[in-house]
């Protein structure tokens, strides 16, 4: 389960995983590459270590813009009118999990076994972090597990 993501538009200058990596290096944090492969399918990601563990992930497949406009539209009573408005610009997002998912390397791939999230995003160190990165992206942060959703207005 993502227990959160960081929803944003990809501009000029992308915010990919080599960029979040060193903003989150700068902010003091210890963060390691790893991904997860289905035979020649690899989704890199990053491992972040922090009291509660957690990994990140980008997509920018060419449906999440689609999805963004759907969610959107499906929170529209739920969200600020900037919020929604911002949403719907969306064309990509960093998915963000527990990093301590049961792992299992075979010939086949290297699988992650995702079940019930132990990632609370509403938790002080965890909202931190998340809050910067969203405002780093200038993007909107959702909180799966609590039903929060965060844009600067």
């Amino acid at each position: 389960m993502q227990s959160a993501r960081i929803w944003f538009k990809r501009g000029q200058q992308p915010f990919d995983l080599l960029r979040l990596k060193e903003f989150l290096e700068a902010s003091g944090l210890t963060v390691r590459n790893t991904e997860w492969q289905l035979q020649s399918y690899i989704v890199p990601q990053l491992h972040i270590a922090t009291e509660q563990p957690f990994l990140i992930q980008l997509n920018d497949d060419e449906y999440v813009d689609e999805e963004a406009e759907e969610f959107s539209e499906w929170h529209k009573n739920d969200l600020a009118p900037e919020t929604f408005l911002k949403l719907n610009e969306c064309n990509v997002r960093f998915e963000i999990g527990d990093g301590n998912d049961t792992v299992l390397t075979t010939s086949e791939g290297i699988f992650s076994f995702v079940g019930q999230t132990s990632l609370d995003p509403s938790l002080p160190e965890m909202r931190r972090i998340f809050i910067s990165i969203t405002e780093a992206v200038d993007g909107v942060f959702e909180d799966n597990v609590n039903g929060f959703w965060w844009y600067k207005r």
